[in-house]
Parts: C-alpha cells; structure tokens; sequence
C-alpha cells in the first residue's frame, strides 16, 4: 500500500477517533461521529473543486497538494497531460515531415480533415491538376 493510502487511513481512523471523543463530550456519540463526518466530506469537496479549477485552468493553476490521496490523483492526471502533449508535439512533427515529404510528389495529394469531408491540406500537383486555391478551397468538402 502506497504511503498517500496509509496516511488516508491514518486519517479515518483520527477522524473516528476524534468523532467519538466529541460524540462523548457532547452526550451523543452519533453527532460526534456526524461532525467529523461531515468535515471529511467537505475535505473531499475541497478537493474535487480544486481538481475541477485545475482541470478548467490548465498550465495557469498550480497544484502543490502533496502527501494524500488527493496528491496522487493529480500526480496521475498530470502525468498522462504531459504524456498527451508529449504525443501531440510527436503527431504534428510527423505531419510536417509528412507534408514535406509529399510536396516534391508529382501525384496530386489531398489531405482531408479526420472523420470529415473537408479539405484540410493538399500539395503543389493537387493545386495544378485540381484548380485548389488557398484561402477558397481550404475546410470546403471534397465532394462539392
């Protein structure tokens, strides 16, 4: 068990702990348990909305919480963001070679947008052979 884990089940336990000590002060175990209850609730809450802003914000929000469970969820989303714009920089890298590549091509090359029938890009031969012209043809269908 990670030591974020342990240190959340050190925390519940604490919480109960405490919960029935303020349950015994106050002459009823069930509203100690209710209170301290409620504040962990709140403590998840907290979190879940800094979590939400984080996610909303991007780069502009720093996140420092360390050492909870709550640290590792974000650790772990962080992570796959950096993975992601990792993949990102790779995929348009791969384009550029891509489009340098297929400019010196003598074949007309149309490159349409994905899951889509615009024209998203097209080289040298598409524009002699096919008429395409740049800003007029670009995003219109291929089909028209």
């Amino acid at each position: 068990m990670s030591k974020p884990w342990r240190n959340e089940l050190q925390r519940i336990a604490a919480l109960l702990l405490t919960g029935i000590v303020v349950g015994v002060v106050v002459g009823n175990i069930a509203t100690g348990l209710l209170i301290t209850t409620t504040a962990y609730l709140g403590w998840h809450l907290y979190h879940v909305y800094r979590l939400v802003s984080w996610l909303r914000e991007g780069k502009k929000f720093r996140l420092t919480e360390t050492g909870s469970i709550w640290g590792e969820v974000f650790e772990h989303i962080y992570r796959l963001q950096q993975r992601n714009r990792k993949r990102k920089r790779d995929l348009r890298r791969l384009l550029k070679r891509f489009h340098k590549m297929t400019v010196a091509l003598p074949d007309a090359i149309v490159e349409l947008a994905p899951g889509s029938d615009e024209i998203e890009w097209w080289n040298d031969a598409a524009a002699r052979f096919l008429g395409f012209t740049y800003p007029r043809d670009s995003e219109r269908s291929a089909y028209q």
